[in-house]
């Protein structure tokens, strides 16, 4: 199995200057709201409406092009770069490294001048949920300072990455938090998605009708002299991608980028993305995430799988009242934060899935009757299906000797494989596309199965909905149907999931941007959705949904303050309600 991690001093620079992501692409977008839901202000901008005079220079030792307006170097609209990092000659930049904050640690202070701070705060506390370490500066030369500017001085602006001493961000009256993640995430090391080298496959830039000397804005980094790294595919959803009206328009009444069909979009301003949250991940790995799966054989045996912080695959079990374990499965060895999925098709026999670093699917098995107390066999490739880094496997059983999988391709198409030992003599068939769907950037696509002819995939599409799709080998297309929305919550998906309570009830649960949590069903038709409970999931964070029986469903999902939050549905209660959610601490 190969391991699935990345190498840090390869992608060190480029993954600093692309924030980038991935796209079920219906031609709507997510609205352009703060984390309550409400219309936000324009795009950041530093200096708006003013004109400068274009120059090039070397910055992070590539040249690139930059707007000199009052005396300050202004790339791509709200990145602002000290006049004395920008060099005249090729080579005297930074060293690529340096954009990273050692430790995931930032050091910050607050400036009086910024008087309202609730909003800022609560950005930063997001970050720090994220693993990255946001630490009131003492005297450390090496700091963020937030800072409040007039319009006539400045809007909104910060440097990109790591400058190795006093560095400023510039909030305006009314910011929200969506746009203090934003400029927060510029001090990380990120830049703008559509800059992407691949941009040109998914958008147009109108440049007739962008202001003179305002161009540079929309270079891809290679035309600005960086070498690139497209990370996932592009994503609609990223909190750093420009609008289709960016304040750079020569005719206001016209877009200066849409998507190819013409179409125009608005600017996620909530929280970062799947996608945004990956390449975060990438950049500053978190050493305490552990992703978890657990599987019951029958009434007395519970298998569980965890990816450990050094990226070990391990399984424990508990047979009665007695646990044993953890045992690395096959020698397995993935990212931290990579997800593993398990499923048993029988009491004696167990099948693990999860994504190598080729972006190859990989699945390794345990049977008792082949096996004895050996352990796991594997890891072996499904297919060739190349996927997106970091992705998530959904697998689902549909009888003894039936397995399901699903992954989204790098391409951002959703794929399945099957696993039929009675047809096929053991051998995986696949990959084949669904309907021609496209996910969101970094979903985590949800595969159930109701009874052994019938499947239902969910997955996030490119417009922040939640999207599903059917297979039925006993009805007359004996194929897979779809893709069909299942509507709005008010706020772009950040994650689904879904299980059956029985043959003929489906529940799907989708946690928002904002973390709030939401829950449909379908038992003929589909229900509206319905926030559970009044708390936040953690960014990135998943409904967990178990059936213990027929007619009963219970959901756990972990909060902010990383508390792990319990709700229940059965048949007694009307609808899609579910019970008042119980903290487990």
């Amino acid at each position: 199995m190969y391991r699935i991690t990345t190498t840090c001093a390869m992608l060190a620079l480029i993954i600093a200057l692309m924030f980038t992501g991935c796209s079920l692409d219906s031609g709507n977008t997510a609205p352009d709201t703060d984390e309550n839901g409400n219309e936000t202000a324009a795009m950041p901008l530093a200096f708006p409406g003013q004109k400068g005079t274009v120059k090039t220079g070397v910055y992070l030792g590539e040249e690139i092009e930059y707007e000199e307006i009052n005396g300050k170097c202004v790339f791509q609209g709200d990145i602002v770069l000290e006049p004395e990092d920008v060099s005249a000659s090729k080579g005297a930049g930074r060293t690529k490294s340096s954009v990273f904050w050692p430790n995931r640690t930032v050091y910050f202070n607050i400036e009086s001048s910024l008087k309202s701070t609730t909003n800022l705060n609560t950005a930063i506390d997001y970050y720090r949920s994220l693993g990255v370490r946001f630490v009131q500066r003492g005297s450390e030369k090496n700091y963020i300072s937030f800072f409040f500017n007039k319009d006539s001085d400045g809007y909104y602006s910060s440097a990109i990455g790591m400058t190795g001493k006093k560095q400023t961000i510039h909030l305006a009256t009314g910011y929200s938090v969506g746009t203090a993640v934003h400029e927060i995430g510029h001090a990380l090391g990120l830049f703008h998605e559509q800059s992407r080298t691949d941009r040109d496959n998914y958008i147009t830039i109108h440049f007739d009708n962008i202001l003179d000397n305002k161009e540079h804005n929309f270079k891809t980094y290679s035309a600005s002299g960086y070498d690139g790294f497209n990370f996932h595919n592009f994503d609609w959803q990223s909190i750093m991608l420009y609008p289709s009206y960016t304040g750079f328009e020569n005719d206001t009444s016209k877009p200066a980028i849409t998507r190819l069909d013409g179409t125009t979009f608005s600017r996620q301003n909530v929280r970062l993305s799947i996608g945004d949250l990956n390449t975060i991940y990438t950049m500053y790995p978190p050493n305490f995430i552990v992703r978890t799966d657990a599987v019951s054989r029958d009434s007395s045996r519970i298998d569980i799988v965890r990816v450990n912080g050094d990226g070990k695959i391990l399984t424990a079990a508990k047979t009665g009242s007695s646990w044993a374990g953890w045992w690395q499965i096959a020698n397995g060895v993935t990212a931290p934060g990579t997800d593993v999925k398990i499923v048993s098709r029988h009491p004696e026999k167990l099948d693990v899935f999860t994504v190598g670093s080729n972006n190859r699917v990989y699945t390794a098995a345990w049977d008792r009757a082949r096996d004895g107390s050996a352990g796991f066999r594997g890891w072996w490739t499904i297919g060739s299906l190349t996927c997106q880094s970091a992705s998530s496997v959904s697998a689902v059983v549909r009888g003894s000797q039936q397995l399901n999988v699903m992954a989204v391709g790098s391409d951002g198409g959703i794929y399945t494989a099957a696993w039929d030992n009675s047809e096929s003599n053991g051998a995986w068939q696949g990959w084949w596309r669904i309907a021609n769907g496209v996910a969101t950037c970094g979903s985590e696509p949800a595969l159930i199965s109701r009874y052994s002819s019938l499947l239902d995939a969910f997955v996030v599409g490119t417009d922040g909905n939640v999207w599903t799709a059917a297979w039925d080998s006993g009805r007359a297309y004996g194929s897979w149907k779809g893709w069909w929305s299942l509507g709005s919550i008010g706020q772009p998906v950040a994650t689904v999931s879904a299980i059956a309570s029985d043959k003929n009830r489906i529940h799907v649960f989708a946690v928002g941007l904002n973390g709030r949590v939401y829950s449909k069903q379908w038992d003929g038709s589909w229900s509206t959705w319905k926030r559970i409970g009044s708390f936040n999931a953690q960014p990135g964070a998943k409904v967990y949904p178990v059936s213990r029986k027929t007619g009963y469903v219970d959901i756990f999902v972990m909060t902010e303050d990383q508390h792990v939050f319990t709700s229940a549905w059965n048949t007694s209660k009307s609808a899609n309600t579910f019970s008042s959610p119980k903290d487990l601490g």
